[in-house]
């Protein structure tokens, strides 16, 4: 995994035709040079956005939450250290401090890791959880009992113009199997998937990536997951999937999750895919007040012309058409990533419909949750 780094980076740059040699040919002033943000996902190969993914995937698995570079969050990053070691199966023996056992991390190869995702520099002090002594963290001893059943799926790349590069992308959750490991299959671009794979749609994910100067690769400047209602407390506990293997330790008492566990959703209505009635164009006037999923592209956005903490997108479902009854009426929560006009979008939504004058009516409603499309899927729908 280690060597795909420097590929990302490489993919990214080509991908979107940044060329320092171009650049200076041009000879422009800095002041002058306008940088648009351009999107350069068609670019990609399956193959690229398969590292992408994989990249990715390791920090969804990890339940990792948020990140930025101007105010790194320690415990955070000890915590995904912590699992990163895990995720390789090589934590390291246990030793004994003060009576107690613990798992010793070396503070430079601990740092080391953590740099392939991000230019940071841990601060060498402990917390509530971990202990800080002769340039090492220890971490209290614990059995890692884990499956990888959280994926990250890449749904756009955009060159930013600045060399830095926005990746917008969904998190999964699907069931793990014993008989084998699913997690490959899962990395895969989705529009690879076979019918057969299913998986719970759990949150969305922004990442910025900038060139580190120091470490000489693309790291992550900012970064940002955001768990559906249900999900978020599942994600941040996530180091918490193990088992005591010490005296001094008390494992944390936990309700059975069912194996059909959902999400709540805001009319109480229990969250599966497959609650969600497919209904396109004119036909979701057909279930208001009902779960449905539909799609369209972002005509306009109308901030702060929401309900607090929200905005207001309008969502063109016979893409194009431009009027009534065509639209809905979108309030989006800022816990989603910020909608741009042009955006294709699969939605789900429970409507209401609104009667207005010399119109069929208009269509309002809470954006609950909501993938990116591709033009092709998109076209699909109609």
């Amino acid at each position: 995994m280690k060597t795909k780094i420097g590929f990302l980076l490489a993919m990214m740059m080509l991908a979107g035709c940044q060329s320092p040699k171009d650049q200076k040919i041009e000879e422009q002033p800095v002041e002058e040079v306008s940088k648009k943000r351009e999107e350069i996902t068609t670019n990609l190969t399956n193959q690229d956005l398969t590292h992408l993914n994989e990249y990715l995937s390791e920090l969804s698995q990890a339940g990792f939450l948020s990140y930025d570079s101007q105010s790194p969050d320690q415990t955070q990053l000890l915590d995904l250290g912590f699992m990163l070691y895990a995720f390789e199966g090589k934590i390291p023996d246990r030793v004994e401090v003060d009576g107690a056992s613990y798992n010793p991390f070396p503070y430079e190869e601990f740092n080391k890791k953590l740099n392939f995702y991000f230019d940071c520099q841990l601060e060498k002090e402990g917390n509530d959880e971990w202990l800080f002594q002769e340039d090492t963290f220890y971490h209290p001893l614990l059995e890692t009992g884990f499956s990888k059943n959280k994926v990250t799926q890449v749904d756009r790349v955009f060159d930013n113009g600045d060399g830095s590069f926005l990746v917008e992308g969904t998190l999964y959750r699907f069931k793990s199997s014993m008989e084998e490991d699913l997690y490959p299959q899962y990395v895969q671009p989705k529009s690879t998937w076979t019918s057969s794979m299913e998986a719970q749609l759990i949150g969305n994910v922004t990442v910025t990536f900038v060139q580190s100067e120091k470490l000489l690769h693309d790291v992550i400047d900012q970064y940002q997951a955001n768990y559906f209602e249900g999900v978020e407390e599942e994600a941040s506990d996530e180091s918490q999937e193990v088992n005591a293997d010490r005296t001094e330790y008390e494992e944390p008492q936990s309700e059975t999750v069912e194996e059909e566990d959902h999400l709540e959703i805001p009319d109480e209505r229990t969250y599966s895919p497959t609650d969600y009635i497919p209904a396109y164009q004119t036909d979701i006037f057909d279930y208001e007040q009902q779960p449905i999923l539909t799609a369209g592209v972002v005509d306009y956005i109308m901030e702060g012309d929401g309900a607090p903490g929200s905005y207001t997108a309008i969502l063109n479902i016979v893409p194009y058409s431009n009027d009534y009854p065509y639209t809905i009426s979108l309030t989006v929560s800022n816990k989603f990533p910020q909608l741009q006009v042009g955006d294709r979008l699969e939605v789900y939504i429970v409507p209401e419909v609104r009667d207005i004058e010399e119109s069929e009516g208009v269509i309002i409603a809470e954006l609950q949750y909501f993938r990116y499309l591709s033009e092709e899927e998109l076209a699909s729908r109609f």
